[in-house]
């Protein structure tokens, strides 16, 4: 089981303040691990899995058409360019991404016991 993340880290992680995070936690608007709720504070965990899954389905923006047009040819060869495939490159993103949260993740605890 991979460890879960705190409250610090995924705001760092997101680039958004503490406030955000605990008012997207008390809309359910991300998903999150409730440890204990007491009476005053609640105290959250989240699983780097379903953060990536819920900023998958956030994701917005224009999708690339593949073009053949003039652009597109490769002046050397006189080739038309392949548009990229997606199965090659949707591993190397993520492992960039779990990379960049490992790295996070080592740095926060660098931190935490200076």
């Amino acid at each position: 089981m991979k460890p879960l993340l705190n409250s610090k880290a995924v705001c760092q992680l997101l680039g958004i303040s503490p406030t955000v995070l605990s008012r997207w936690v008390h809309a359910n608007k991300i998903p999150y691990v409730l440890l204990t709720s007491g009476k005053k504070k609640l105290v959250v965990r989240f699983r780097e899995d379903e953060l990536e899954l819920w900023l998958d389905r956030r994701s917005r923006g224009a999708v690339s058409k593949p073009r053949s047009n003039l652009s597109d040819v490769d002046k050397k060869n006189g080739q038309i360019a392949q548009p990229l495939d997606n199965t090659v490159v949707r591993p190397v993103l993520e492992n960039s991404l779990n990379s960049d949260l490992r790295l996070k993740r080592a740095h926060n605890a660098s931190e935490g016991n200076r």
